[in-house]
């Protein structure tokens, strides 16, 4: 069965030695305009996790402006990692190198909404021990693309992985899913740009 989230990376591995200073500045207001977003999202989240408690479902506009913060972040994570060439915007509103996409609502269990942060306890502290990971792979990224233009595969993949699973956590989080996050690994990116 398919997950609702699916989180796409770029196959190209090249990246212009010209932007990696860039990219330190963009983070500033990126990192900035997400945490402000934040804010509002968890506030969704909470209306959206009342409203589904009594009614099965996620409402449209409070899936739609949660989907569209955890498209946000999975844009500007990417980039930030050097997953991505194209500075993602700050309204989540075209196109990126990482991007996200949810399908839409759907009738959920009352009793998985009612427990959900309790049920979602160890993949977000596995998740929390990736985010560690996920800054050594952007700084190894960082350094490598700055000598050879190339991104290495490897710590594409990796990174790619971790992005998708924060994605489908917070999807998970922000009851757009009840899909448990995916831990494995496959498909490969490599062979496939979809997550």
């Amino acid at each position: 069965m398919n997950h609702p989230v699916t989180v796409t990376v770029t196959r190209t591995t090249h990246r212009p030695r010209k932007g990696i200073l860039i990219r330190l500045l963009a983070a500033i207001p990126l990192l900035v305009w997400g945490y402000v977003w934040g804010i509002a999202a968890i506030v969704a989240a909470l209306a959206s996790w009342v409203s589904t408690l009594f009614t099965g479902r996620s409402p449209e506009f409070l899936h739609a402006f949660i989907a569209r913060y955890i498209r946000y972040v999975t844009q500007s994570l990417g980039y930030l990692s050097m997953l991505g060439e194209r500075f993602p915007g700050f309204l989540a509103d075209g196109p990126a190198d990482a991007d996200f996409s949810v399908s839409g609502p759907r009738e959920q269990r009352r009793s998985t909404v009612g427990f959900r942060l309790i049920l979602a306890v160890p993949i977000i502290i596995l998740f929390d021990a990736l985010q560690t990971v996920w800054l050594i792979v952007a700084a190894f990224g960082w350094v490598i693309v700055l000598f050879t233009e190339e991104l290495p595969v490897g710590l594409r993949n990796v990174g790619a992985w971790i992005l998708r699973l924060q994605a489908e956590t917070l999807a998970y989080l922000g009851l757009l899913t009840e899909r448990y996050p995916r831990i494995d690994v496959n498909p490969p990116v490599a062979h496939a740009a979809a997550y």
